[in-house]
């Protein structure tokens, strides 16, 4: 069985499907962005995430402990992105999540152009990071890992703090 989490911008879904692909079960539940005033400022408690995972597992028919021949043996995590996460040592959110919506980060995508001599796009990470770094200093001298929405999910499950560096 493979137990699978989508979180998206506005609905957490889960699936459990068999080793040939067949989905057995499925659940939803919403989640939301949180309300700000700025249009550039997209952000997402990324504690909301952790609730509706729980959520989710508990409406998806997950096979019983006692059935071998049907437990689970692997989970897969894909989520919203590119959205950053400021994570503490404890593996504790720091600060809202910078969705992949989020826009703060135009004058620090500039400064990273002008330093790469390439297009930057202020949705990206690293212009995130800068602007966490240039307007919330305190969270940035706290965060022990930066993380994107799947990884931040894969932390709390695991424990263990990873990157995923997609292939082009």
């Amino acid at each position: 069985m493979i137990l699978t989490f989508d979180i998206g911008t506005s609905v957490l879904k889960g699936g459990l499907f068999d080793t040939s692909g067949a989905l057995r079960s499925r659940a939803e539940v919403p989640v939301h962005l949180s309300d700000r005033e700025d249009p550039l400022m997209h952000e997402a408690d990324a504690n909301n995430w952790i609730a509706a995972l729980s959520l989710v597992t508990t409406q998806l028919e997950l096979p019983r402990a006692s059935a071998q021949q049907e437990r689970i043996e692997a989970v897969v995590v894909s989520g919203n992105g590119p959205t950053l996460v400021p994570v503490g040592s404890k593996g504790q959110p720091l600060d809202f999540a910078m969705t992949w919506m989020d826009r703060r980060g135009v004058e620090e995508a500039r400064m990273i152009a002008e330093v790469t001599g390439r297009y930057v796009d202020p949705t990206f990470y690293l212009p995130k990071a800068l602007w966490i770094y240039r307007n919330k200093s305190e969270v940035y001298r706290k965060t022990r890992h930066f993380c994107t929405c799947p990884e931040f999910v894969d932390l709390f499950l695991t424990g263990i703090a990873r990157t995923v560096l997609p292939s082009q």
